[in-house]
């Protein structure tokens, strides 16, 4: 039995040998890293055309689109919050005048040129604000020159406003016109109002309409104005001037004139109860030339009367009859529609009020409609400036309506609707989806839960006449607010977690929203808080995740790259936020790249902390004591001081131990004393110290040409990696991140910008699957641009 075994072996053995031919070298090439990392759901199909640009593992490193990636830079600590976990927001009144503002629980602290702004007198500046924390994650804003219309939702829309650098107020708009409710119907109930204009009016009504929340609301309250009118005859030599009557804004009139007469007849106006007068409109004659004049009072309430200059009536006119001047001067009825703003609640039937615009009477009324935005209704939690007109969207009560007000800057708080083109309206989209977002492009774009789309039509301004609302795409948005990234916008899908793409394709002449995590779902996981872009030096999506951690997205629509990359700290990432690079650091470095602001918590010593800081510039230059790869971190070129051996300045570190870059070495570490200083071994020159953070790159499974036949996977080996890397200081490798490391330090050779390839040879072996692993936690440098793996197979014979 054990003979025929045996042989059995021995037969097989030869037949398998005969099969297979000896060994043969082929080269791996890997030269582009631009889709970022995927899906472990894609590393089976190394078929697909962007499997060798795909990544297992891409974290803290920041992709180039043009192929290699690069480790991501560190932050430099800016200041310690306030108090408990804030938002960070730009303001952008020019690519050459930005700032942070630190959004926090009821204030606000402001940050330009990587510094906190101080007051006048020293110590933090700072104003009081009215969101508290709870309603930080929902306040919306847009901006216009030096002013931010800022909105949550749960307060009145707010306007922040900078005068100077240290100079900043916030407060409610003046909030005119509207919008309102459709008048009330029902007769028996009516509001009297105790006076016809001023403050602290009370407002008497008959059917409960009042609730506490309406504090601050705007309300109409209509009255009919009789019509009326003045008449009497000039007939006397020199000038004259008739009785005077009331002319409401808005009313209309007509003045007429009849007989045969000589002189000047005027048409006056007085807007001060009749201590002054404007001419309206003059009218010269000499004989049968008589008036017909239809006019508006379209500024203000005011006197009007008619007079007549240098009347020529003579004894002999008197006699016969002649030379009088017979005039009328007539109101039309019209509707006064009085606006006051709650100011107090007594109960259901009785509230305090101020006068906005004045009252016809203070007789009861039925003619009264209820403000649309207030704290019982509730208040616009979207804005944007479209068209020279503010768009306020969505509410509690009112999800789906897109609020305009009346065009120009002086008309963005006038809500006062109408039929002409410059007036204010309101529209309810079509649906029951609440709106998202808003944001101004051709059109406006807008995103509501169950769809995005369009408002308007190319190249038309949009007036309350005009045609509107397009849906395009019924893939629905988070409440988050959505980012433009040059000719198309970036959203969060109603999910929180797939962004999409909505700009216009040509192919099917509409907007389209196609999924930019499609091969890279995992990647934003748990779910998406907020989106900031930036320009420069790449265009990256930044992505806060409800981890702590962000989720980067390398997005070149004009060169079809998309690529993810992970982005982690030691502790976690709160907010996020982009602005234009302007002016210089406290380190006196010029940004040429977009600002990258953050809110960081971190365990310091034991104790959490939340700090404001700012990622470092990707492109650092020529002196390699420049690069910046610490997070939380100070340098000698801005905020550390004392020299030699002993650095000061890294209070807000105190206790812990940090990781220290001097004179263009990785030293090891150092551990900050409580008064915030740092004790080298050595003396140095250039010192940059923070916290350490891992960046960790690894390939997909390593293939072979296609046109290579293997009978087996284990016929396959890597033998050596040739690594093409760029401005590198130090890294570990394996082949597969569970392999052990191997280190390679490179020194300062770095600073030339060109390594030649280096060789690492692999430990001998063989697996299924071949991965190419690098990593490093130190303060260096580090790019790959490609990677050349020398593989050793066996094709059949």
């Amino acid at each position: 039995m054990k003979k025929w075994f045996t042989i059995a072996v021995i037969a097989c053995t030869a037949a398998a040998s005969a099969n297979y031919s000896t060994s043969k070298k082929a080269a791996v090439i890997l030269d582009n890293f631009n889709t970022g990392q995927v899906s472990p759901k894609l590393e089976a199909r190394q078929d697909y055309p962007k499997y060798d640009s795909s990544m297992r593992t891409l974290e803290n490193f920041i992709i180039n689109p043009l192929g290699p990636v690069q480790r991501r830079p560190g932050t430099r600590y800016v200041a310690t919050v306030k108090t408990g976990t804030p938002r960070i927001i730009p303001f952008e009144y020019s690519t050459d005048d930005v700032y942070a503002i630190e959004m926090g629980d009821e204030y606000m602290r402001f940050y330009r040129n990587g510094a906190q702004i101080l007051a006048g007198g020293g110590g933090t500046y700072e104003i009081v604000s009215p969101f508290d924390s709870s309603e930080l994650s929902s306040v919306r804003y847009a901006q216009s020159g030096n002013l931010m219309y800022l909105v949550d939702g749960n307060d009145v829309p707010q306007i922040l406003t900078r005068t100077a650098h240290n100079a900043w107020t916030i407060g409610n708009i003046a909030q005119e016109g509207g919008p309102f409710l459709n008048e009330n119907e029902t007769e028996t109930s009516t509001i009297a109002a105790s006076a016809v204009t001023g403050t602290g009016v009370t407002l008497t009504a008959t059917s409960g309409p009042f609730d506490s929340d309406h504090v601050g609301a705007l309300w109409q309250i209509s009255h009919i104005v009789e019509a009326n009118d003045i008449d009497g005859r000039f007939w006397t030599s020199g000038d004259s001037n008739s009785a005077t009557i009331s002319v409401m804004e808005d009313q209309t009139y007509t003045v007429t004139t009849g007989g045969d007469w000589y002189g000047t007849f005027n048409i006056e106006r007085s807007y001060d109860a009749g201590s002054t007068w404007q001419n309206v409109k003059s009218f010269a004659a000499r004989g049968n030339t008589n008036v017909l004049y239809n006019g508006v009072e379209a500024y203000d309430d005011a006197l009007y009367r008619v007079t007549m200059r240098d009347q020529l009536v003579t004894g002999h006119m008197v006699r016969h009859g002649e030379g009088e001047c017979d005039y009328t001067l007539a109101t039309d009825s019209f509707t006064r529609n009085g606006i006051v703003s709650i100011t107090a609640v007594a109960d259901a039937n009785s509230a305090t009020a101020t006068v906005i615009t004045d009252l016809a009477s203070t007789d009861a009324t039925w003619r009264w409609s209820e403000g649309m935005w207030s704290g019982y209704r509730g208040w616009p939690k979207t804005v944007a400036f479209h068209q020279q007109r503010a768009v306020y969207g969505g509410s509690d009560s009112y999800p789906t309506v897109l609020w305009w007000s009346q065009t120009g800057s002086d008309g963005y708080d006038d809500f006062l609707t109408g039929t002409l083109d410059t007036d204010a309206f309101w529209v309810d989209l079509t649906g029951m989806n609440p709106i998202r977002w808003i944001l101004s492009g051709d059109y406006l774009l807008i995103g509501t839960s169950g769809s995005v789309g369009r408002y308007g039509k190319q190249g038309m301004p949009i007036t309350p006449t005009t045609p509107g609302w397009v849906e395009q795409s019924d893939h629905g948005s988070a409440e988050i607010q959505a980012v433009v990234a040059g000719d198309t916008v970036l959203y969060v899908e109603r999910n929180a977690r797939k962004i999409r793409e909505f700009g216009y394709n040509l192919q099917y002449d509409r907007y389209t929203t196609p999924d930019l995590t499609v091969l890279s779902e995992e990647i934003t996981d748990p779910n998406v808080l907020e989106l900031a872009f930036q320009t420069q030096p790449y265009p990256i999506l930044w992505c806060l995740l409800g981890d702590g951690d962000i989720a980067a997205l390398c997005y070149y629509r004009g060169e079809a790259v998309v690529g993810w990359s992970q982005q982690n700290t030691d502790g976690d990432f709160k907010s996020v936020a982009t602005m234009p690079g302007s002016g210089t650091t406290p380190a006196g470095d010029t940004w040429t790249e977009d600002e990258v602001w953050t809110v960081a918590t971190r365990d310091v010593n034991g104790t959490d902390y939340t700090f404001i800081e700012q990622f470092t510039p990707v492109e650092w230059g020529s002196d390699s004591n420049d690069c910046w790869f610490l997070d939380s971190a100070l340098s000698t070129s801005g905020d550390l001081g004392g020299g030699s051996s002993v650095f000061t300045g890294l209070s807000h570190l105190a206790g812990e131990t940090v990781t220290v870059y001097a004179d263009a070495n990785c030293i090891g570490t150092a551990v900050v004393s409580g008064a915030g200083a740092i004790t080298l071994a050595g003396t140095y020159t250039n010192v940059t110290a923070g916290l350490p953070y891992t960046s960790k790159f690894e390939t997909l499974p390593l293939r072979l040409s296609p046109s290579i036949p293997l009978a087996r996977i284990s016929d396959f080996k890597i033998m050596a990696v040739n690594a093409d890397l760029y401005e590198t200081g130090y890294l570990k490798y394996a082949l597969s991140k569970d392999a052990a490391l191997t280190t390679a330090d490179f020194g300062t050779d770095f600073v030339s910008n060109t390594i030649d390839f280096s060789r690492f040879v692999m430990p001998y072996g063989t697996r299924e699957k071949y991965t190419v692993y690098i990593e490093s936690a130190q303060p260096a440098p580090l790019t790959v641009r490609a990677l050349i793996s020398e593989a050793e197979y066996y094709p059949p014979r």
